[in-house]
């Protein structure tokens, strides 16, 4: 089976044609609403008692993952990557340090993405052109 590949003519018509269109909604976007979205109105509401059990489930499963940083140790020297106590002490040391580290890095990434959500960033024409361009580039148009 052949398929063709786009021309450069056909690509620049539908990019022109798309960007034609978000211009259109432009002024809708930036009030905040797209006549072509419809709202949902459908709502679920959640009772109190399963929210405790989703609370106490969370809590289950995160401290199931997370490991404490003496238990760390003894798994380095169970396993024999950390000859003594002293060793096993500083590699979970450093170990713990960094996830501390990365976890704050995505919590500041995540802070930053709220608050562009909250300021509207993602609703400008610039970033709407932008993630145009990208789905047209993984698309290969």
């Amino acid at each position: 089976m052949r398929v063709n590949k786009p021309t450069l003519n056909q690509i620049e018509t539908s990019y022109k044609a798309y960007k034609t269109q978000i211009e259109k909604q432009l002024p809708d976007l930036k009030n905040g609403r797209n006549q072509n979205v419809k709202e949902n109105k459908d709502s679920i509401e959640i009772s109190s008692k399963a929210k405790e059990l989703f609370k106490s489930k969370a809590l289950q499963s995160s401290e199931q993952a997370f490991i404490s940083k003496d238990r760390l140790a003894e798994v380095l020297k169970q396993t024999a990557i950390a000859r003594d106590d002293v060793q096993a002490e500083k590699i979970s040391d450093t170990i713990m340090l960094q996830v501390s580290e990365k976890e704050a890095r995505q919590a500041e990434k995540l802070q930053a993405v709220r608050k562009r959500l909250d300021e509207g960033f993602y609703n400008s024409p610039q970033v709407i052109e932008k993630i145009a361009e990208g789905l047209m580039k993984e698309m290969k148009f």
